[in-house]
């Protein structure tokens, strides 16, 4: 009997043997665990830096595309403000390359009316040197008819000899006068070409101040739209990083795990302990004979008994895969 119940002993300290192994398992999980949430916390950390410098390199470019903002305001109030100056300056500038160009055009039609005048006042002047010209002749005839009269045309020779000089003077008058209404008549053509080419700068500016203004309005809605996509794209980085922070608390609760079941292994160990030394007393116990065969053998079972009852394992999780972990 004692020989059956060292072999029932020997049994009993391989299935010990099985539970240290248990046990053993059981750190490997842990120390498994650990690894992992230490891997994930790290790569969590990693992306949460790189996110943020994102951040921060999107929230530069946000404050270039936005520099337009004036001093003392916002960036939204700056804006519209800028635009609202851009519409308002313009509109004036506008309004006043019309007027202007409306009295340029008033200036070349009045200038077209002098011109018309002065042609006019021309073919007066013809007409009047046509005239002097007529008179000097009769008095030319005159000064002959009074020469073939001898003494009795002399009178009438003074006469044509008056009318002759006022013939004369009224040409050169004539001639003064087509002289000077020639060079207004020019001056007048050179005003008319500068009042024209005022006109068209005028309306040259105007399409120009057009073209700058479509163009300032263009910058303003690109800014606009980028603006809008640097927001969006902030957005998007903000919930990485909450998503990153999630994968963070993630591997602080597995830390806990880990805690669990180093705990459970050291309560394990304690017992494991605990019932090697049993097991000592009572192989002691075998080979001193003092007690009964019987009563030790009962001992032995009860021990062995107790020793084999499950114990609870509070986690179950081996790894921080998604679907793989069933917290506490």
């Amino acid at each position: 009997m004692r020989r059956a119940l060292a072999a029932f002993l020997r049994v009993q300290a391989g299935a010990l043997e099985e539970a240290i192994r248990e046990q053993g398992l059981k750190l490997q999980q842990a120390e498994g665990l650990m690894g992992e949430a230490v891997r994930g916390f790290g790569e969590a950390l990693q992306e949460l830096d790189v996110l943020a410098k994102n951040q921060y390199e999107l929230a530069m470019e946000l404050h270039r595309v936005l520099e337009v903002s004036l001093e003392g305001q916002s960036g939204t109030q700056s804006v519209e403000a800028f635009a609202s100056s851009i519409r308002g300056t313009l509109d004036l500038f506008v309004q006043a390359m019309m007027e202007i160009g409306k009295y340029s055009f008033q200036l070349v039609d009045e200038m077209e009316s002098i011109q018309v005048r002065s042609a006019s006042m021309g073919e007066s002047l013809g007409e009047l040197a046509e005239v002097a010209t007529r008179t000097h002749m009769l008095a030319l005839n005159a000064s002959i008819e009074a020469a073939h009269a001898r003494k009795y045309g002399a009178g009438f020779s003074v006469v044509a000899g008056e009318v002759q000089k006022l013939a004369d003077r009224s040409g050169k008058i004539s001639d003064q006068i087509s002289s000077q209404m020639r060079e207004t008549g020019e001056v007048l053509a050179r005003a008319q070409t500068q009042a024209g080419l005022i006109a068209s700068n005028d309306f040259n500016e105007i399409i120009h101040s057009k073209q700058s203004a479509e163009t300032m309005v263009t910058a303003i809605s690109e800014s606009e739209i980028r603006a809008q996509a640097l927001v969006a794209r902030m957005e998007e980085v903000g919930m990485a990083v909450r998503a990153q922070v999630g994968r963070s608390i993630q591997a602080l609760q597995f830390e806990d795990m880990v805690r669990q079941i180093l705990r459970g292994v050291t309560v394990g160990s304690g017992h494991l302990a605990a019932f090697s030394a049993k097991l000592q007393a009572l192989a002691h116990e075998v080979d001193l004979g003092g007690r009964p065969l019987a009563g030790l053998m009962l001992q032995a079972a009860r021990e062995f008994e107790a020793f084999g009852e499950p114990a609870h394992n509070s986690v179950q999780a081996a790894s921080m895969d998604s679907g793989d972990v069933e917290l506490f």
